[in-house]
């Protein structure tokens, strides 16, 4: 209730095919804000690609040189992106403009050993 009311962070971990892919979605309706979800391969984001537009949502593809995320609530990118200037700077502008909520970090345990992910953690 908390996480919905934004005044808490929600972590949740759930075991493979349990549906996880449904509380961004279900999330963004409510709040009518922007979810990005992260994930480590493009085959991934083609399988979220597919459950989106099963789902009738709208997304994006995060791309570089994007500069804002022209008013779709679910962003996908892998995490080859995320470690980009330009995500920083779009992520950045839309939190600053109170319309990004959440991110989603779906399959991405190897991410956080990852050389080049943990210089840009620590530059932001």
């Amino acid at each position: 209730m908390f996480a919905i009311q934004e005044k808490t962070n929600l972590l949740v971990i759930l075991l493979t095919n349990s549906d996880k892919s449904v509380i961004p979605m279900f999330a963004t309706k409510i709040t009518n804000k922007i979810f990005t979800i992260v994930v480590p391969f493009i085959l991934l984001l083609e399988d979220w690609e597919y459950c989106l537009k099963l789902a009738n949502l709208f997304y994006n593809v995060f791309k570089p040189n994007m500069h804002n995320f022209s008013n779709i609530f679910i962003i996908l990118t892998i995490t080859d992106i995320i470690v980009m200037f330009d995500f920083a700077k779009v992520i950045g502008y839309s939190f600053t403009n109170c319309i990004f909520r959440g991110l989603v970090l779906n399959k991405v345990y190897k991410v956080y050993v990852l050389r080049d992910f943990r210089i840009y953690i620590r530059s932001i």
